[in-house]
């Protein structure tokens, strides 16, 4: 501010006065949507970077100002992507393109994709079913996971019902529990049959 033609004790009045009524403000509420990707951020271990961009998609998914906005930097402006999702963003550029990596924790955990070639605005995005799910009605993450994944009913089945393949059933048991005693990773068994 300039203090051209006013006294400093007017400029001390004016920060003082400022001051008290920033005092007073109470910070805006998280919308229901800022609280679910808060939720599921955490339920994921996103980190900051991931967090952030995460939330630009999803919020450029909504198609509301926001998707107008990555629309005209992208499309009308001929912003390379990453250049706008660093700028809306506040990541670095270099950060962006790392956590947009087909191998980083966005893509690989299936949160975001990018849309195939010609395609508008930012061209990443979150799958259908996480957008709904992301959405009020939902609540936190149990809302989020229920919208997501089916509830499986436990199983009905008991060791006895697999009698008839004898050796390969005991076969199986014995590689799940040498596994479990190894705690060893990706053991798959394909049943066939």
């Amino acid at each position: 501010f300039a203090r051209k033609g006013l006294p400093a004790a007017v400029w001390k009045d004016l920060r003082t006065r400022l001051a008290a009524r920033l005092k007073r403000i109470t910070p805006a509420r998280a919308d229901a949507l800022s609280r679910n990707i808060s939720a599921l951020s955490d339920h994921m271990g996103l980190d900051e970077d991931e967090t952030a961009i995460f939330t630009l998609t999803l919020r450029a998914a909504r198609f509301g100002p926001v998707n107008t906005l990555c629309n005209t930097l992208t499309d009308d402006a001929r912003l390379p992507v990453e250049d706008a999702v660093a700028i809306l963003t506040g990541v670095s550029r270099s950060r962006v393109r790392k956590a947009l990596a087909p191998s980083a924790k966005l893509q690989s955990c299936g949160l975001l994709h990018f849309d195939k070639p010609p395609y508008a605005g930012l061209g990443i995005q979150p799958g259908e079913r996480l957008l709904t799910a992301m959405e009020p009605p939902s609540r936190g993450i149990s809302d989020i996971l229920a919208s997501m994944f089916a509830t499986v009913e436990p199983a009905t089945v008991t060791w006895d019902d697999f009698e008839h393949i004898g050796p390969e059933r005991d076969f199986a048991l014995r590689l799940l529990k040498g596994a479990l005693k190894r705690r060893e990773r990706g053991v798959n068994i394909l049943l066939h049959g």
